[in-house]
């Protein structure tokens, strides 16, 4: 089987025989009592990484978004269409603590403009750092400086960006770095929280919430899962370490053949007449098919042993849409397989619908 449905971008996994040992996977306590060893100095490091001064380790991104929007509470949120799906729960878990929530345009700053204007209380502006639906980064800046009029907060989930994108970038490359949207934009500054999984490219299920001193304060004394609940594991923070360390000695040489790849993909795809959504990046939503076009295409392609991922981007009214997921241990040779079956399963009489689909949607 080509898998193309994981997202470990950098291909690090993190197998038990590269990391130290530990002595207790956990201490027993929550992290309101005790931090695990270590978890302080990671999270430090992965704050520097973003951009921000202070960082606070979650075990994962559900945990911190509840305790961030119950943390700030009440507030007037507002949420872009666009915005993943976790951190719409954590907005609605804080809903019963008063404030309004409203959703503005994906990706339009003149929408959250005006949707600012309805603000009565303290203003918490969502949105991720990339959108894959579209292949776009959002306009943080502009939002930034909306927010900064309001003295709200801009929350950044940049769960994708992580590791992928950094500081320098051009309009076709990843930057330097690794250290996410706040640094591919340039944008900084104490009214931002930046939050992210470190899941993906650094292959790591654990999460970071980082910003400015008071903001963090803050959500540390209110978050309630530091109470309730065990923080990341001995293992997970180990791994953590190890992929900062992997990052700064060759995160740029990783993340210069990821794009390689990307682009070979992209090349091949446009061979065949289908074209991927917005900029370069290694979840590639594929602009065609669509609905169930996708989703037979989908079938054919897993029974030829090619593994995509079947998703329904909020941001594209959520259609039912074909994403290409890319590694850089994924070889040339292995995306040109893959390619092939592609054109095989197209090229097949019982798949005539979706040359059908391509044509009309074509004209």
């Amino acid at each position: 089987m080509l898998d193309f449905s994981s997202a470990l971008y950098l291909g690090m996994t993190h197998g038990s025989g590269t990391l130290p040992q530990w002595t207790s996977l956990t201490l027993g306590k929550p992290a309101a009592l005790q931090e695990p060893p270590g978890a302080r100095g990671l999270a430090t490091r992965l704050a520097a990484l973003t951009g921000c001064r202070r960082g606070l380790l979650f075990p994962s991104t559900l945990h911190l978004f509840v305790d961030l929007f119950t943390a700030f509470a009440p507030a007037d949120v507002f949420v872009d269409s666009g915005a993943y799906a976790l951190a719409r729960q954590g907005v609605d878990c804080a809903a019963s603590r008063g404030g309004s929530q409203r959703t503005f345009e994906h990706h339009d700053a003149e929408s959250l403009e005006r949707a600012l204007r309805n603000a009565q209380r303290r203003a918490l502006v969502v949105c991720d750092g990339f959108c894959v639906g579209c292949g776009a980064p959002a306009p943080l800046a502009d939002y930034y400086a909306l927010v900064r009029a309001t003295g709200g907060l801009l929350v950044v989930d940049d769960t994708q960006g992580l590791g992928v994108l950094g500081a320098g970038a051009r309009t076709h490359d990843f930057g330097r770095g690794g250290g996410g949207s706040l640094a591919y934009a340039g944008v900084f500054g104490s009214g931002v929280v930046y939050t992210a999984s470190l899941a993906k490219a650094f292959g790591v299920p654990v999460a970071l919430a980082a910003g400015a001193d008071t903001v963090l304060r803050r959500l540390e004394e209110r978050a309630s899962s530091r109470a309730h609940s065990s923080p990341p594991s001995a293992a997970a923070i180990a791994a953590a370490e190890r992929a900062l360390d992997d990052n700064a000695e060759h995160g740029d040489a990783l993340r210069a053949g990821l794009l390689s790849r990307v682009s070979h993909l992209t090349r091949g795809l446009r061979a065949l007449g289908i074209a991927t959504t917005g900029r370069p990046f290694p979840a590639l939503t594929l602009a065609w098919p669509r609905g169930r076009a996708a989703l037979e295409l989908h079938a054919r392609l897993s029974g030829l042993g090619v593994e995509l991922v079947l998703t329904r981007p909020s941001c594209r009214a959520r259609d039912l849409a074909l994403a290409w997921l890319v590694s850089v241990r994924q070889s040339s040779a292995e995306i040109d397989s893959a390619l092939q079956r592609l054109e095989q399963a197209l090229d097949q009489r019982s798949s005539r619908s979706l040359v059908n689909a391509r044509l009309h949607e074509r004209n």
